[in-house]
């Protein structure tokens, strides 16, 4: 029986941002799949890792996490506090960067305020982004702090494969902050030219679906 993915989503976003393409193809290639969403059944940091680990409990087979964005934040934060939950793999889909906390923080709040949502998530890539947009939830404010609060990766100890994926073009992040956080992690990185933030919905979406793909199936 082949692995189970859990695909982590980051801030605001639900079930809706893998539906459309990731659940499909990493169906097709016969993974099991779950979907955990930092607040929708939460009412913050606290109950989400709890909610967390009673579905990993339920698993029957090797796990592996797949993040976006804030939700490499919310895993350190898991295994640092369930060390009984440690994933087979890790891959890291726009990873918010785990060093230079204020120079990070002052990036992509300058370019919030700068850019469309759009361009913020999607760097103008994705027809009908709106639709996208229209569904992004708040979060809890535990949650929404991470960015300010997280625990350093000093205290947390990786001892699983990961595999950092970025782009040039992701208006969200400090690019030689991911780069940098990568090192930390102790992961392979592969940094893309053109994909927008929210990767799994870019028109080459399964580039990075081949890329994680080819990662955790070696």
């Amino acid at each position: 029986m082949k692995e189970t993915i859990i695909l982590v989503c980051g801030a605001f976003h639900y079930e809706w941002c893998w539906n459309e393409h990731f659940i499909p193809y990493f169906k097709e290639k016969g993974y099991n799949l779950h979907v955990h969403a930092l607040s929708k059944e939460a009412k913050n940091l606290k109950d989400s890792m709890k909610i967390l680990r009673e579905n990993i409990k339920k698993i029957d087979t090797e796990f592996i996490f797949i993040t976006h964005s804030m939700g490499n934040l919310f895993i350190n934060e898991f295994l640092k506090t369930y060390k009984d939950c440690v994933p087979k793999s890790m891959v890291f889909l726009m990873p918010f960067p785990i060093e230079n906390r204020i120079k990070n923080l002052f990036f992509t709040n300058k370019n919030y305020i700068k850019l469309t949502r759009e361009e913020f998530f999607f760097s103008g890539r994705v027809n009908n982004a709106k639709k996208y947009i229209d569904k992004m939830n708040k979060e809890p404010l535990s949650i929404r702090m991470l960015p300010v609060i997280y625990s350093s990766i000093k205290k947390i100890e990786f001892n699983v494969p990961i595999l950092t994926i970025y782009s040039k073009n992701d208006n969200c992040l400090l690019g030689e902050s991911v780069i940098e956080s990568a090192k930390l992690y102790k992961s392979k990185i592969v940094v893309l030219d053109d994909v927008c933030h929210d990767c799994m919905l870019d028109p080459e979406w399964k580039l990075v679906a081949d890329l994680t793909r080819e990662f955790i199936y070696n």
